[in-house]
């Protein structure tokens, strides 16, 4: 599995604690898809689709990072229920370009590497070359 393809975010009580509410990737993320969210999911429905792009084995979410998840201060925006008809969809096809590009980008890592190896292998007598 290639570095920093993944998601990751805190152990949250309230709300729905089996989807990551609050979710942390790195750039290639957005290098992979072009985008953080899809750009339909504009209240609810993100959460879910970044949670499930990654299950099962890019997801994670941290047992010693706790947050608590309220509404204290209210809802901040009006759900539109309408959207989720959405997330099948787009999951469907966004699956289908994280596994695309993260399987690229273990085989690339791995040509690196075999590089590295055959350039050892191969110039011996030039010690000062090597890193």
């Amino acid at each position: 599995m290639p570095p920093r393809v993944g998601v990751v975010g805190p152990n949250h009580s309230g709300g729905n604690t089996g989807i990551l509410t609050y979710d942390f990737v790195h750039r290639t993320h957005v290098d992979i898809l072009g985008f953080y969210y899809p750009h339909v999911f504009t209240d609810w429905w993100g959460d879910t689709w970044i949670t499930r792009v990654y299950k099962p084995n890019r997801s994670t979410k941290l047992g010693d990072v706790r947050l608590a998840h309220t509404l204290g201060m209210g809802q901040r925006y009006q759900v539109h229920y309408q959207v989720k008809r959405h997330l099948e969809e787009q999951l469907k096809r966004d699956i289908g370009v994280v596994d695309r590009s993260a399987s690229s980008l273990v085989y690339f890592a791995h040509l690196k590497e075999i590089k590295k190896v055959r350039f050892i292998f191969t110039a011996p007598q030039l010690p000062h070359m090597l890193p």
